[in-house]
């Protein structure tokens, strides 16, 4: 299970999804502490792993983009419904996007 959030439900969320003997990737930085039961993850044998995919030079290579003012604010984030995950996953896998970042919304939201 990948985690790609980083807040304490959705770092829970994944250890109980992971079948046992799983792998929990996490990636997510939004909550910098959390906590966790850890019970379910040492009874189902579950590996937790931490993965950090960005340099200092991806960093300064985002400030200058962002700093260009001429940037349109409609091509940073995108959005897609949960549903068209697989789809959005394979989209962003092919290659480089326009927008920075996309944004699953469950149908539900409003």
């Amino acid at each position: 299970v990948m985690e790609g959030v980083g807040l304490e439900v959705t770092r829970s969320v994944a250890v109980d999804r992971a079948r046992r003997g799983g792998t929990v990737v996490l990636v997510g930085l939004a909550q910098p502490l959390s906590e966790l039961g850890f019970m379910g993850a040492v009874v189902r044998e579950i590996v937790l792993r931490g993965a950090f995919a960005y340099t200092p030079s991806d960093f300064d290579d985002a400030r200058a983009y962002l700093a260009d003012r001429g940037l349109p604010p409609q091509i940073i984030i995108d959005t897609a419904s949960l549903e068209s995950g697989p789809e959005v996953f394979a989209r962003l896998g092919a290659g480089p996007q326009v927008s920075l970042k996309t944004v699953l919304v469950p149908s539900n939201a409003a």
